[in-house]
């Protein structure tokens, strides 16, 4: 069991307290819950469907906050491509250069766009793109892998967290329909 299916107990029960570093733990342990399937403790509170509410609302903002990050990345990318883009076409009349960065620039903001439907396979094709991308411009300048390698570790940290969170909340989802199926 996850903590995240113990959270779903522990947020309708009344032996819960809410720790600004830990969030919602146990009141009788002080720790976060660590039962198997069933908490010999539980005692449901009587506000729990107002509370679950309540807890969903406050996990689904956790998720958009680390998908935002990944949102961010590509943002990003798009954005420095497509002043790329401009600079080479505007100012130095290199216009093949500058199409191609223009095409990855709107390529990352698209598939930024993207990951409010459809998170997963979004980030995994930004992902995707900007790996490859990277790939192919140290197979033609083998130095590039050098210049600005903190923010490139920065984007592909933040899409991976992004991916993973993406993934939890599909899985979650899937989870609840076959809930709702099995229910009818």
């Amino acid at each position: 069991m996850t903590q995240r299916e113990r959270l779903k107990y522990c947020t309708v029960c009344k032996n819960r307290v809410y720790n600004r570093d830990l969030g919602t733990i146990c009141n009788l342990t002080y720790r976060p819950a660590a039962f198997d399937l069933t908490c010999p403790d539980f005692i449901q509170d009587e506000r729990s469907d107002e509370l679950a509410v309540e807890h969903s609302l406050e996990t689904k903002k956790s998720d958009n906050k680390t998908m935002n990050k990944g949102r961010l990345a590509l943002y990003f990318i798009g954005a420095i491509d497509v002043l790329v883009a401009c600079l080479l076409i505007f100012a130095q009349n290199n216009y093949i250069d500058g199409f191609v960065n223009l095409f990855f620039g709107c390529l990352f903001i698209a598939v930024s766009i993207w990951s409010y439907w459809q998170p997963f396979i979004a980030f995994i094709t930004g992902l995707g793109t900007y790996v490859l991308l990277n790939l192919l411009m140290i197979y033609v300048d083998p130095t590039y892998i050098y210049k600005g390698a903190f923010i490139k570790i920065i984007v592909i940290i933040a899409l991976v967290y992004s991916i993973k969170k993406a993934k939890e909340l599909r899985d979650e989802q899937k989870t609840i329909k076959e809930d709702l199926i099995d229910q009818v």
